[in-house]
């Protein structure tokens, strides 16, 4: 048993650097519009670098431009089980983009999508394992939604562990137009709505507050979930072994 166990670890110290050193390389091979109209770009990933031949990837994406850029693809190990996986922008804009993540598979020798959404301006925590998704809408990044995720037992699957959302109070109201009820929304940008959830203890909360009190540091430092409640999981760079973020 202990020459089998001293077989594995040596083979998974051979096999990991090999794949650390594969490349990724997406091409554009068609075109198709979405239910909303809106045009994808289908791309094949290819492989290179590795000391075996690994399946091409298909993949789609909104941001086809980035090819004749920085790329839309990128090896990071995401599921920090010490295999690279392969990141594909799969949308991208001014200050967002989003991502979606295919995991290495060593027995069947290729990747494969995890099957969630796509996440937004992903970081990672290794450390902590875990995956921040973070986007920002406005006002220099005060409105956004974050949700912080940890991977299943499986190491494929990713679970949501907390959320925050701010928006600006929006109410709607709806009225008959003929055979049709036509909704309208109205903001207030004078008021902010912060959504707090913590799905490892059932806790969701949510807090209406005007504007003018975010100049205030002392109401911030008690109600900021951003960097209160929202980050009680220290999840932060520093606490990282590479004292990376990503």
């Amino acid at each position: 048993m202990k020459k089998f166990v001293m077989t594995l670890v040596l083979l998974l110290a051979i096999a990991l650097p090999a794949l650390a050193e594969t490349q990724a390389n997406a091409v554009p091979v068609g075109r198709q519009r979405s239910e909303n109209g809106e045009e994808m770009t289908i791309v094949r990933v290819d492989f290179t670098g590795a000391d075996r031949e690994i399946p091409s990837v298909y993949a789609v994406t909104y941001s086809a431009w980035l090819l004749n850029d920085h790329g839309i693809c990128e090896m990071q190990d995401v599921n920090f089980d010490g295999r690279e996986d392969l990141v594909i922008v799969t949308a991208a804009g001014a200050s967002n983009a989003t991502y979606t993540f295919y995991l290495w598979n060593e027995e069947t020798g290729g990747f494969e999508w995890f099957g969630g959404e796509d996440l937004w301006n992903y970081q990672l925590y290794p450390a902590q394992g875990l995956v921040q998704s973070h986007a920002t809408s406005g006002w220099a990044g005060l409105l956004h939604s974050d949700t912080v995720y940890a991977w299943d037992e499986s190491g494929r699957n990713l679970v949501p562990v907390r959320s925050s959302e701010w928006d600006t109070l929006t109410e709607i109201t709806s009225e008959q137009n003929g055979e049709y009820m036509r909704y309208n929304e109205m903001h207030d940008d004078s008021m902010l709505v912060e959504t707090y959830v913590d799905y490892e203890n059932d806790i969701d909360e949510a807090y209406v507050n005007p504007v003018v009190q975010y100049d205030d540091p002392d109401f911030m430092a008690q109600r900021f979930l951003f960097e209160g409640n929202f980050l009680k999981l220290e999840v932060t760079p520093e606490e990282n072994g590479d004292g990376s973020n990503g």
